[in-house]
């Protein structure tokens, strides 16, 4: 994932966010945080994807990456009903 967002000029909570907000049902994203520096951190990071969500070319290909790779990782490593 650090890699994929690296390449593609995201930081990782930047990338977080993007995959997010790419799915059409997902309307708000709740975040917690234990300190201001942690609310602004992120608050920068959710101004900087949106500013790179204007790019839909590099996006589409971030998101195009991300999920080839997500397609090779068996399920039983990523659904925890699967984990014993």
């Amino acid at each position: 994932f650090r890699s994929v967002c690296s390449s593609h000029g995201f930081s990782t909570l930047e990338g977080a966010f993007a995959v997010v907000g790419s799915f059409p049902w997902v309307s708000a994203v709740t975040v917690g945080v234990d300190t201001v520096a942690q609310l602004r951190k992120i608050a920068e990071a959710y101004r900087g994807v949106r500013e790179k969500m204007q790019c839909s070319a590099e996006l589409s290909a971030f998101l195009d990456e991300l999920r080839a790779i997500a397609e090779m990782i068996p399920e039983n490593s990523i659904d925890p009903r699967f984990w014993s």
